[in-house]
């Protein structure tokens, strides 16, 4: 066991490969597959929040390859579809994961193991891994006219919007009680956008 690690991405493919086949991130478990010594993963990650963050940020790179570049929308159903076939590709690819996510993340939040700094870094992270899904939702949301029409008096802005149908969209992934038609449909008829 005394080969070096040569980069994180080393030890975040393990990592990911391990998620693919339902294991738990063990540190140990993560070192002999690599064939160094635990220390050698601390070196890169001085924790294992840090080591489990990071994970999920390269499972969420992975799984929107493509959003570094611009994407436009013909509208808000578009929009939708699109996320939803990136979290069926999650699903696919990574089956377990928006769950294992979201208990990941209660854990997180009710934790006291969990000192300051790594409960803001994971709070960041979060945000940041939300950010991928919530900001299309929010620009398209912006540039509809119905949308803006129907809402302008009220105190409904487009990013209230977009994070309600978000959590929509991933509880229809976490808890199974409503599916994309259901979401396609509330956004048709009872949202005011355009078709």
């Amino acid at each position: 066991m005394n080969r070096q690690v040569t980069s994180q991405k080393e030890i975040l493919k393990v990592c990911r490969e391990m998620i693919v086949s339902n294991q738990s991130l063990n540190l140990r478990q993560i070192a002999a597959r690599l064939n160094v010594a635990v220390g050698s993963i601390y070196h890169y990650f001085p924790s294992k929040t840090e080591l489990m963050n990071a994970t999920v940020e390269s499972v969420w790179m992975e799984i929107f390859e493509d959003y570094g570049q611009h994407r436009s929308f013909k509208g808000i159903r578009e929009c939708v579809e699109w996320l939803f076939d990136c979290l069926n590709k999650a699903d696919r690819q990574y089956a377990g994961f928006l769950s294992l996510h979201g208990q990941m993340l209660t854990q997180m939040a009710s934790s006291q193991k969990l000192d300051d700094e790594d409960a803001k870094v994971s709070e960041q992270k979060m945000s940041q891994s939300l950010h991928w899904l919530l900001n299309p939702l929010k620009q398209v949301i912006d540039q509809d006219p119905a949308f803006q029409r129907q809402h302008q008096n009220e105190n409904w802005s487009s990013e209230d919007y977009a994070r309600t149908l978000l959590t929509l969209i991933l509880s229809s992934f976490l808890l199974k009680t409503i599916d994309e038609p259901t979401i396609l449909r509330f956004i048709e008829y009872g949202a005011g956008f355009q078709k």
